[in-house]
């Protein structure tokens, strides 16, 4: 088992954007914001923690096919100008059965502001 923290910064769009580069154990950068689990593991996201200048839809997308195809995951909604944070006391399981599965964040706006985005949990093996 591995703790993982995914950070990120975003400078605002009004049209959905994948938020990239994402920093994973705050020190490894990858450029295109897509975190990678190995086929017979998962990713448990114990917490979200979100803020903006301004209301913003931020989604957890997957990919079941190495990034060719995408889909909405989990949405958390930020209404106004603000932080958010969620804990889960049951985490959110993204669990990669029959290939490796790619994770990345993306968000949607009205207004084109800067937030922030941090996501707390573990890599585990399927059978722990």
């Amino acid at each position: 088992m591995k703790s993982v923290k995914i950070f990120a910064s975003f400078s605002g769009a009004t049209a959905k954007t994948v938020i990239a580069p994402i920093y994973v154990d705050t020190k490894i950068k990858v450029d295109d914001g897509i975190y990678k689990i190995p086929k017979g593991y998962r990713l448990r996201v114990f917490e979200i923690d979100f803020e903006a200048d301004g209301e913003t839809r931020l989604f957890i997308e997957v990919s079941f096919d190495a990034g060719a195809t995408w889909r909405d995951d989990k949405t958390v909604k930020l209404a106004s100008k603000g932080h958010i944070a969620r804990t889960y006391r049951f985490p959110h399981l993204i669990e990669a059965v029959e290939s490796d599965y790619h994770v990345r964040l993306s968000y949607v706006q009205p207004t084109a502001l800067a937030g922030n985005i941090s996501l707390h949990g573990e890599l585990a093996k399927l059978e722990e």
